[in-house]
C-alpha cells in the first residue's frame, strides 16, 4: 500500500479491510448482467457502495473514540447515500416495498459494526445476506433481458461464492491457527460440490457451476494446506486469488 493510499485509509476515505469490496460490487454487476443494463442502475451502485463505505468509516470512527480527522469522510459518504437513495426513491420507487425483506438482517448487521466487528464471521456473513437482494434489485430496475428464474439461478451462484469465500479467508488470515475454520471451509466447499453434481445429473442444471464449484473447492483445500507445511501465503496473493474467484463467478452466473 503506498503513502498516498495509507493515509486516505488513516482518514477514513478507504477501508483497511478490503474484503468488503466483492461482496458489495459482484451481486449488482451479476444483476446488470442478467437484466441488461440501465443508466439508474448507476445510481443502485453508487448507494451500495457509498453506504458500504459510510459504515466502514463509521465504525472506525467510533473505534477511534470520534477523532474529528474522520469527520470530512463521514460526512462525504453518508450524503452520497442520501443523494443515490433519493435518485433511486424518484426513479424507482417499487424498490423501496421490497425493503422489508432487509428488515430482519439489517438491525443485526449494525449492531455487530457498532461493536467493531465488521470482519467478524457472523457480521461478514450478514452483509452478504443483505448484499445479494442487490442483484434482483439491479435486475429489477434494468430492461429485464432475461427471465426471472435465471436471475435467481445467478444470485444464488453469488451467494455460495460469497459464503465460501468467508470461510476460506478466514482459513487463511485469521483462523490460520485454529484447525476449526479449515474444516468448516472444507465442509462447506465439498457440500456445495456434491450439491452442483446432483443437481447437474438430476435437475439438468448447468455443468459450469460444478465446474466452479470444483475450482472454489481446489483452491480452499490447497492453499490451507500448503500454508499449513510453511509455505507462506500473503494477504495480497489471496485477495489477487479473490478476485480471480470474483471474476469466475461473476461469468458462470451470467453465461453458465
Amino acid at each position: 500500500m503506498g503513502s498516498r493510499s495509507r493515509m486516505l485509509v488513516r482518514k477514513g476515505w478507504l477501508p483497511s479491510q478490503h474484503g468488503g469490496w466483492a461482496i458489495v460490487l459482484l451481486p449488482v454487476l451479476v444483476g446488470m448482467g442478467v437484466g441488461g443494463f440501465a443508466p439508474v442502475q448507476l445510481a443502485l451502485l453508487g448507494a451500495a457502495l457509498s453506504t458500504f463505505l459510510a459504515a466502514q468509516v463509521w465504525e472506525t470512527w467510533l473505534k477511534s473514540r470520534r477523532k474529528p480527522r474522520y469527520y470530512p469522510a463521514l460526512v462525504t459518504y453518508v450524503g452520497l447515500t442520501a443523494i443515490f437513495g433519493l435518485i433511486l426513491l424518484i426513479s424507482r420507487p417499487f424498490l423501496f416495498t421490497w425493503s422489508w425483506v432487509l428488515l430482519p438482517y439489517i438491525p443485526f448487521l449494525i449492531y455487530e459494526w457498532y461493536c467493531g466487528r465488521s470482519t467478524g464471521v457472523w457480521a461478514r456473513a450478514l452483509l452478504v445476506v443483505v448484499c445479494v437482494f442487490l442483484s434482483p434489485a439491479a435486475y429489477m430496475i434494468g430492461p429485464m433481458l432475461r427471465s426471472w428464474s435465471e436471475e435467481i439461478i445467478a444470485t444464488a451462484v453469488v451467494l455460495c461464492y460469497l459464503l465460501g469465500s468467508i470461510f476460506y479467508v478466514r482459513s487463511m488470515i485469521r483462523g490460520r491457527n485454529n484447525p476449526r475454520w479449515m474444516w468448516v471451509s472444507w465442509t462447506y466447499h465439498g457440500a456445495l460440490l456434491v450439491v452442483a453434481l446432483l443437481l447437474a445429473i438430476s435437475r439438468g442444471f448447468s455443468w459450469w457451476y460444478m465446474v466452479l464449484a470444483a475450482v472454489l473447492a481446489t483452491r480452499a483445500v490447497m492453499l490451507p494446506l500448503m500454508q499449513k507445511k510453511g509455505t507462506r501465503v500473503r494477504p495480497g496473493l489471496i485477495g489477487a486469488g479473490e478476485i480471480a474467484m470474483s471474476v469466475l463467478t461473476y461469468c458462470v452466473a451470467i453465461y453458465g
